[in-house]
Protein backbone atom coordinates (compact mmCIF):
# COMPACT_ATOMS: atom_id res chain seq x y z
CA UNK A 1 0.00 0.00 0.00
CA UNK A 2 1.58 3.59 -1.25
CA UNK A 3 2.06 6.07 1.91
CA UNK A 4 0.83 9.25 1.31
CA UNK A 5 1.32 12.92 2.38
CA UNK A 6 -1.39 12.66 5.36
CA UNK A 7 1.06 9.09 6.85
CA UNK A 8 3.85 11.81 6.44
CA UNK A 9 2.85 13.99 8.25
CA UNK A 10 1.22 11.95 10.75
CA UNK A 11 4.81 9.86 10.93
CA UNK A 12 6.75 13.08 11.13
CA UNK A 13 4.35 14.51 13.92
CA UNK A 14 5.29 11.35 15.67
CA UNK A 15 9.04 10.85 15.10
CA UNK A 16 10.05 14.96 15.56
CA UNK A 17 7.74 15.67 18.50
CA UNK A 18 6.69 12.51 19.85
CA UNK A 19 2.73 13.40 19.40
CA UNK A 20 -0.13 12.27 17.05
CA UNK A 21 -2.81 13.81 15.54
CA UNK A 22 -5.70 13.29 18.52
CA UNK A 23 -4.43 16.39 20.31
CA UNK A 24 -2.00 17.77 17.65
CA UNK A 25 -4.59 18.39 14.50
CA UNK A 26 -2.43 21.65 13.87
CA UNK A 27 0.31 20.18 13.63
CA UNK A 28 -0.71 18.02 10.65
CA UNK A 29 -2.39 20.87 9.07
CA UNK A 30 0.57 22.91 9.05
CA UNK A 31 2.92 19.93 7.92
CA UNK A 32 0.38 19.33 5.03
CA UNK A 33 -0.19 22.64 4.11
CA UNK A 34 3.58 23.56 4.60
CA UNK A 35 3.96 19.92 1.94
CA UNK A 36 1.65 21.94 -0.51
CA UNK A 37 3.69 25.32 -0.42
CA UNK A 38 6.67 22.73 -1.05
CA UNK A 39 5.80 20.40 -3.19
CA UNK A 40 2.42 21.76 -5.26
CA UNK A 41 -0.54 19.59 -5.67
CA UNK A 42 1.02 16.61 -7.49
CA UNK A 43 2.17 13.48 -6.12
CA UNK A 44 5.78 13.30 -4.78
CA UNK A 45 6.98 10.94 -7.63
CA UNK A 46 10.35 12.13 -8.51
CA UNK A 47 8.77 13.31 -11.80
CA UNK A 48 6.16 16.33 -10.52
CA UNK A 49 7.68 16.42 -6.83
CA UNK A 50 10.54 15.06 -4.87
CA UNK A 51 10.69 11.17 -4.70
CA UNK A 52 9.49 10.67 -0.60
CA UNK A 53 10.63 14.12 0.12
CA UNK A 54 7.55 16.57 0.24
CA UNK A 55 9.23 18.98 2.56
CA UNK A 56 11.55 19.39 -0.29
CA UNK A 57 14.94 19.07 2.26
CA UNK A 58 18.24 18.92 0.93
CA UNK A 59 19.57 16.37 3.86
CA UNK A 60 21.38 13.93 1.35
CA UNK A 61 21.56 10.18 2.63
CA UNK A 62 22.69 7.07 0.99
CA UNK A 63 21.52 6.05 -2.63
CA UNK A 64 19.55 9.81 -2.68
CA UNK A 65 19.85 12.18 -5.74
CA UNK A 66 19.35 15.77 -6.66
CA UNK A 67 15.78 16.68 -7.70
CA UNK A 68 16.45 20.12 -9.14
CA UNK A 69 19.58 22.34 -9.03
CA UNK A 70 18.66 23.61 -5.60
CA UNK A 71 19.89 19.99 -4.18
CA UNK A 72 16.49 19.30 -2.53
CA UNK A 73 16.41 15.15 -3.06
CA UNK A 74 14.77 12.17 -3.71
CA UNK A 75 14.91 9.41 -1.51
CA UNK A 76 15.20 6.07 -2.20
CA UNK A 77 12.36 4.86 0.13
CA UNK A 78 9.72 6.09 2.47
CA UNK A 79 11.52 5.20 5.76
CA UNK A 80 14.62 7.19 4.10
CA UNK A 81 12.59 10.27 3.78
CA UNK A 82 11.43 10.72 7.01
CA UNK A 83 14.61 9.77 8.55
CA UNK A 84 16.25 12.50 6.36
CA UNK A 85 13.68 15.50 7.49
CA UNK A 86 13.34 14.55 10.92
CA UNK A 87 17.16 14.22 10.84
CA UNK A 88 17.21 18.04 9.02
CA UNK A 89 14.26 19.10 11.96
CA UNK A 90 17.01 17.96 14.39
CA UNK A 91 19.11 20.98 13.05
CA UNK A 92 19.33 23.82 15.71
CA UNK A 93 18.17 26.23 13.25
CA UNK A 94 14.54 24.25 13.02
CA UNK A 95 14.17 24.07 16.82
CA UNK A 96 11.30 26.86 16.78
CA UNK A 97 9.40 24.64 14.95
CA UNK A 98 10.04 21.94 16.36
CA UNK A 99 8.91 23.30 19.83
CA UNK A 100 5.77 24.56 17.99
CA UNK A 101 5.14 21.27 16.85
CA UNK A 102 5.17 19.84 20.73
CA UNK A 103 2.21 22.10 21.46
CA UNK A 104 -1.22 20.68 21.76
CA UNK A 105 -3.49 22.82 19.47
CA UNK A 106 -6.35 23.32 21.97
CA UNK A 107 -9.30 22.89 20.13
CA UNK A 108 -8.24 25.66 17.63
CA UNK A 109 -6.23 23.63 14.96
CA UNK A 110 -5.70 26.35 12.16
CA UNK A 111 -4.27 28.82 14.70
CA UNK A 112 -2.00 26.40 16.04
CA UNK A 113 -1.53 25.73 12.22
CA UNK A 114 -0.42 29.09 11.67
CA UNK A 115 1.47 29.86 14.42
CA UNK A 116 3.64 26.76 13.43
CA UNK A 117 4.20 28.22 9.74
CA UNK A 118 4.87 31.80 11.64
CA UNK A 119 8.41 29.83 12.66
CA UNK A 120 9.04 27.74 9.51
CA UNK A 121 8.51 31.39 7.83
CA UNK A 122 11.31 32.53 9.98
CA UNK A 123 13.42 29.61 9.65
CA UNK A 124 16.36 29.06 6.70
CA UNK A 125 13.68 26.51 5.22
CA UNK A 126 13.47 28.49 2.80
CA UNK A 127 9.64 28.37 2.66
CA UNK A 128 7.88 32.00 2.07
CA UNK A 129 5.71 33.24 4.15
CA UNK A 130 2.94 34.07 1.43
CA UNK A 131 3.90 30.15 -0.06
CA UNK A 132 3.25 28.83 3.48
CA UNK A 133 -0.08 30.42 4.68
CA UNK A 134 -1.54 30.06 0.98
CA UNK A 135 -0.31 25.89 1.31
CA UNK A 136 -2.69 25.30 4.04
CA UNK A 137 -5.48 27.42 2.73
CA UNK A 138 -5.23 25.33 -0.23
CA UNK A 139 -5.18 22.12 2.17
CA UNK A 140 -8.02 23.35 3.82
CA UNK A 141 -9.95 23.47 1.06
CA UNK A 142 -9.68 20.04 -0.45
CA UNK A 143 -8.36 18.08 2.97
CA UNK A 144 -9.59 14.68 1.45
CA UNK A 145 -7.79 15.40 -1.62
CA UNK A 146 -4.32 16.54 -0.42
CA UNK A 147 -4.73 13.78 2.18
CA UNK A 148 -4.27 10.92 -0.67
CA UNK A 149 -1.36 11.92 -2.93
CA UNK A 150 1.04 9.50 -2.45
CA UNK A 151 4.74 9.77 -2.28
CA UNK A 152 6.75 7.45 -3.46
CA UNK A 153 6.74 6.04 -7.68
Amino acid sequence: MSKTRHDFAHDVLLKVAGASGNDHLGGLWALQGWMVAESGSEPCDGKNGARYNPLNTTLKMTGSTNFNSVGVQNYTSYAEGLAATAATFNEASFAKIVDQLHIPDMGVPELAAKLILWEVVGSPWGTSGRDAYNGLETFLVDRSRYNQLTLGG
